[in-house]
């Protein structure tokens, strides 16, 4: 076994968390009948290793349309190059100064989503509209 950062198939299933794999349901001690899969270590957040699989083929597997649909988006953001970088004093005054969100999304080069959200950070009220 050997320490390895490895896509796993389980990452792109549905199965996961529904109680409805019988690894979910074994609680990652029984793989699952007809795997194939790499005995793998895994880092854990406190430094320490964990023993596990990384599966490439499973008979349970379920395709999650909303992870392939993530890294489609992922993949498209990461061919435009890095994000825009915002100056957060900048876009606090011009909140203050009462902006729309549109307003500022075309000065900053980024989605109204995300000027509603470092709005909601910076807890500055007014000027939200479109």
């Amino acid at each position: 076994m050997s320490f390895e950062t490895k896509d796993t198939l389980c990452w792109m299933c549905k199965r996961p968390g529904t109680n409805s794999c019988s690894w979910d349901k074994s609680r990652g001690r029984v793989p699952v009948e007809g795997w194939s899969a790499d005995r793998v270590a895994y880092r854990r957040a406190d430094g320490t290793y964990e023993s596990t699989y990384s599966v490439n083929a499973c008979p349970m597997f379920v395709p999650d349309d909303e992870y392939v649909r993530r890294m489609k988006a992922h993949a498209v953001q990461s061919q435009r190059g890095p994000r825009p970088t915002v100056d957060r004093s900048e876009l606090e005054k011009l909140i203050s100064a009462g902006w729309t969100d549109r307003a500022l999304s075309l000065r900053f080069g980024i989605s109204i989503n995300t000027i509603k959200s470092y709005r909601h950070r910076l807890k500055v009220r007014g000027g939200g509209g479109a």
